[in-house]
């Protein structure tokens, strides 16, 4: 990596000791596209920041000023990432980082906008997919009923509606829907041709009732980009993109991020750590990732043994993934077993964690201590909760000032979680009914489907620990995936 304006390094902090394969990644030619897959811990989102100022620095000593922007899944990461391009001040404002999301809707309303009303959402999470599916229910013939049509497989229409429309360009009709190759859907629902045509059927309904509504959502808006790139100015592109957590975004987007980087794009990816199922090949983006363009990092320098063995019990059993994404490399760093708590009630949960908080607080005043929950309601009950018991210096993830390189108590979902790390994490509501969430009238497979969801989702929250885990559970409705756990890995606090 080469010297900058006053003389500037940009090679990183001494004290981060890259592994030859981290430093291959690192050091790839510039000019090919780049896929880093990795377990979590293994170093991927830092691996994709000194990838991007090397390639400044590279480009800079060669008498050029490359633009570059570096793409996240969720404001959290985003911010984690350009408090790290902070460190470096002369090269800080010739590189974008941004969410997926935020630099696409820019981009969207500059170049395709024609006065139509936006909705930056995701499919089915509005009043739209219900009253098509009691109108659907209500007209099909009920002597060939079907399980689609029940409103508790909701959330996976919303996913295939998504993954069709991503595919608008060449799934016009339903025939080509019928012969549609479906890769990486990871569920265990599989439809067959007959529920394919009621789900073409849902997708022209929605649609129809999207249009009347004057609604024009974003999937749609990305869509168009995507098979319109021709129209986005050179002036809008970059010469490099970075995209990290990939694996979540989904193909449209993919497409797009593709499409705007003039000589290459790299993307990390983690597929264990997939919440959204947004099955896509990388050939269908474009993206030439054979032989050397593709690496594995499949060792954690974040985790110690103990919490990387206790994920990896909970990580083996999620059926959605394939055997090479079960691999893992056992770290060498020894630590405290985590600690499972069984409490009678709430009240118990937060008076046990406020305690973990201010005895950890005082032995490691320099530490980054995170309570992670499911959900936006679940945050509000922790921070009420600890408020009542004297705690009340936290960060909260939408926090305009939250630092993740600050010393303290951070509050945060699993999913605004990934790609983070923290010295200490704490799991509150290891429940059934929270995590996982089964509606009361799921079918076998959409059981077993939401099973695997929430297994990726709390590994995502204890594989964010570096060097202790702390987690909560009801007694008397203690999650199932609890048995997921090697008992050899954690004590009962």
């Amino acid at each position: 990596m080469g010297l900058v304006n006053n003389g500037q390094d940009v090679r990183p902090n001494p004290e981060i000791k890259f592994t030859n394969k981290q430093k291959e990644c690192i050091d790839f030619d510039s000019n090919h596209d780049l896929l880093v897959q990795g377990i979590a811990g293994s170093g991927k989102s830092l691996v994709l920041v000194y990838r991007a100022l090397g390639t400044f620095a590279k480009e800079y000593k060669e008498g050029r000023q490359p633009t570059i922007a570096i793409l996240t899944f969720a404001n959290s990461l985003k911010n984690y990432t350009q408090e790290v391009i902070d460190q470096y001040p002369d090269i800080v404002h010739h590189i974008t980082v941004d969410t997926v999301d935020s630099l696409m809707a820019r981009l969207y309303f500059k170049v395709f906008h024609r006065g139509r009303n936006i909705r930056l959402s995701y499919y089915g999470k509005g009043d739209a997919l219900k009253s098509i599916l009691e109108e659907v229910t209500k007209n099909k013939d009920k002597e060939t009923p079907n399980r689609f049509l029940k409103t508790n497989m909701r959330d996976f229409l919303s996913d295939e509606l998504r993954w069709i429309k991503q595919r608008s360009n060449h799934l016009q009709q339903f025939d080509d829907y019928a012969k549609a190759t479906r890769y990486g859907r990871g569920t265990a629902i599989r439809p067959t041709q007959k529920d394919r045509a009621v789900i073409w059927d849902i997708y022209e309904r929605y649609y129809d009732e999207v249009r009347r509504k004057g609604y024009y959502e974003s999937e749609d808006a990305f869509a168009e980009m995507a098979d319109k790139l021709d129209m986005v100015p050179d002036s809008m592109k970059f010469d490099y993109i970075f995209v990290d957590e990939c694996q979540d975004l989904g193909l449209t987007k993919l497409r797009v991020a593709k499409g705007i980087a003039r000589k290459s794009i790299t993307l990390a990816a983690d597929l264990a750590q997939m919440i959204y199922h947004v099955g896509f090949s990388w050939a269908e983006i474009g993206i030439n990732i054979k032989g050397q363009a593709s690496k594995k990092l499949y060792g954690t320098f974040r985790n110690t043994k103990q919490i990387m063995m206790l994920s990896d019990s909970v990580k083996q059993k999620n059926h959605a993934l394939t055997e090479d994404m079960r691999v893992t490399e056992v770290p060498d760093r020894e630590g405290p077993k985590p600690q499972l708590y069984y409490v009678e009630s709430e009240m118990e949960e937060y008076s046990h964690i406020a305690e973990i908080i201010k005895a950890e607080r005082q032995k490691n005043t320099g530490f980054t201590i995170a309570v992670i929950v499911r959900s936006k309601r679940d945050l509000e009950k922790i921070e009420k909760g600890l408020r009542s018991r004297g705690i009340t210096d936290y960060q909260k993830f939408r926090d305009p000032d939250f630092k993740m390189l600050k010393p303290g108590v951070k509050l945060i979902t699993y999913h605004s979680s990934k790609g983070l790390e923290f010295d200490e994490v704490l799991l509150p509501f290891l429940d059934e009914g929270i995590l996982p969430y089964i509606p009361k009238h799921a079918d076998e497979d959409q059981a077993a489907n939401i099973m695997d969801e929430s297994r990726s989702l709390l590994y995502v929250g204890m594989t964010r620990a570096k060097f202790m885990l702390f987690m909560f559970s009801k007694i008397d409705k203690a999650s199932p995936l609890i048995s997921d756990f090697d008992k050899r890995y954690y004590t009962i606090g």
